[in-house]
């Protein structure tokens, strides 16, 4: 009997310990995974010039083409940014010219069909000011409440491209594209909730 009990405490402590193996993986998985982002968004931050270089950049013009894939249309854009929360995108679609800006406080746009800057809904304006935030985002996550976690790889023309996930405290998140030699963005891909 005493033997028999003594097998049934063993085992029982055997499945508790996998049991909680099962458990503590995810979040040592999670926590990996956002230590390894950690140094990917410094080694980032590093190939850019690093933090002092970043952090007096006031404002900033990127150019582009962008993909709406559901709507099977694509198109040239350029972006305005000034610091600390400021931008204007100028989207050419099919001829049109779409104005999208954040002020720091107020998102609008001007409606391409009748040329009136109107202000935007509150779900697009939730947008405009995340992609406002700037250096910020980079050099001070957590005041943002940004995580950046990796993501793994994905091979693109040969390229083995590192993925750094850019997650708000909202739930909305981006993915960079970082080159495996220099750490500077091939490619940003983002997904809206709504």
């Amino acid at each position: 009997m005493k033997k028999s009990r003594i097998f049934l405490l063993a085992a029982c402590l055997v499945a508790a310990s996998l049991a909680l193996q099962g458990l503590t993986a995810p979040v040592q998985d999670e926590a990996a995974k956002k230590a390894e982002g950690k140094e990917h968004l410094e080694k980032m931050i590093e190939a850019q010039g690093g933090r002092d270089v970043l952090s007096k950049i006031m404002d900033m013009t990127s150019t582009g083409t962008m993909e709406m894939i559901t709507m099977g249309m694509s198109g040239s854009i350029t972006m305005y940014t000034k610091e600390p929360n400021k931008m204007r995108m100028d989207m050419e679609i099919m001829g049109f010219i779409i104005t999208q800006a954040y002020d720091g406080e107020t998102a609008w746009m001007v409606n391409p069909q009748t040329g009136v800057a109107e202000e935007m809904p509150e779900q697009l304006s939730e947008d405009m000011k995340r992609q406002a935030m700037g250096n910020t985002a980079l050099l001070d996550p957590d005041k943002m409440g940004i995580s950046y976690t990796y993501e793994g790889k994905e091979d693109i023309e040969d390229v083995e491209y590192i993925l750094l996930k850019q997650t708000f405290a909202d739930g909305e998140s981006a993915t960079y594209y970082l080159h495996p030699e220099t750490y500077l963005v091939y490619k940003t891909k983002g997904k809206s909730m709504n």
